[in-house]
């Protein structure tokens, strides 16, 4: 929620205030103060913006208890279009050609046999380097 806004005509009854006055807050408070009440404009457009709170204030003086905020109207769960196997199918397929077989796991996990590793030199001293600096941040030689 933004800062509330004022309309033009109180826009101009403020800087009036304040030009009438040399531009001291503390009299053209009670310059506007005595506008408002003979300018019926000027006090709705003053009091407009607060007015929730306003009534809300003066409700608790009469003698009212805060009660709970309404409650929200539960949110019904989205509804999915597509059936649980079919959006994990599709998931399955993601970053492989149409109709290649999907790759076997075991428990979740992917099967990988060693024989089809394309990883060089480059990926074994990098796995070294990040298993050392991980040995190093966990017995705290940082």
């Amino acid at each position: 929620m933004g800062r509330p806004t004022m309309d033009s005509y109180v826009a101009a009854k403020l800087r009036e205030a304040l030009a009438a006055c040399g531009n001291n807050a503390t009299v053209a408070q009670r310059i506007v103060i005595e506008w408002a009440q003979a300018d019926d404009r000027l006090l709705r457009g003053l009091a407009g913006p607060f007015l929730k709170s306003i009534v809300a204030h003066a409700v608790l003086r009469a003698g009212g208890k805060p009660g709970p905020a309404p409650r929200e109207k539960p949110r019904a769960k989205p509804v999915s279009a597509l059936p649980a196997t079919v959006v994990n199918d599709l998931l399955n397929q993601m970053g492989r050609n149409f109709g290649q077989e999907a790759p076997k796991t075991v428990g979740g996990g992917l099967v990988v046999n060693p024989k089809d590793a394309k990883a060089g030199p480059g990926q074994e001293k990098a796995l070294r380097t990040l298993a050392a600096a991980f040995a190093k941040k966990r017995l705290g030689l940082d």
